[in-house]
């Protein structure tokens, strides 16, 4: 299966890594589909001072788990800008 999944997903399977979302990424259950932007953003979330002191996130686990979504994604890169918000 694959998926396309909102950063804010993605940074709560970082400070939540026993959650289902996760165990699925690490089990290979799906496919993430993921821009170049979609892993720049992420980047900077997960470098922010106050979100790595709240859950402990040291450069190597920031690391680590950055690679494993590389190594569990497609890289895409969208054709048409896509504006979503919700009501």
């Amino acid at each position: 299966m694959r998926v396309v999944l909102d950063t804010n997903v993605l940074v709560s399977i970082t400070i939540r890594p026993h959650s289902r979302m996760a165990a699925c990424l690490r089990h290979d259950d799906f496919l993430l589909l993921a821009s170049d932007s979609l892993f720049e953003e992420l980047i900077d979330v997960l470098n922010h001072p106050r979100l790595r002191a709240k859950y402990h996130l040291t450069p190597h686990y920031i690391h680590a788990y950055l690679h494993l979504l590389r190594l569990r994604s497609e890289r895409v890169e969208p054709t048409e800008p896509i504006t979503v918000c919700r009501p």
